[in-house]
């Protein structure tokens, strides 16, 4: 997904950002906001963003992730992107 809302209104799916992996035997998320702090970091796929940090609502706009992921074979992986918060 690279947007989502969250505002309990509409699909669940569309109310949290959570990236999809398989074969993980290894995994971690960060979020950061245009200025580079983090935002969120989980190193559980079961895991999701719901727009906030430190318990305050996160300003509508582009986030960066960087997502890294091992699989079962020991070889790792890193993907990078924005994701859209939309309030």
């Amino acid at each position: 997904p690279n947007v989502f809302t969250p505002d309990n209104e509409g699909p669940e799916l569309n109310n949290y950002f959570k990236p999809v992996v398989t074969d993980a035997s290894a995994y971690g998320v960060k979020v950061f906001n245009r200025w580079g702090e983090k935002m969120w970091e989980s190193e559980d796929p079961n895991e999701s963003w719901d727009g906030t940090f430190k318990g305050v609502d996160c300003e509508a706009g582009v986030y960066l992730y960087v997502l890294r992921v091992e699989n079962h074979a020991n070889k790792e992986y890193e993907f990078s992107g924005t994701v859209t918060l939309i309030r």
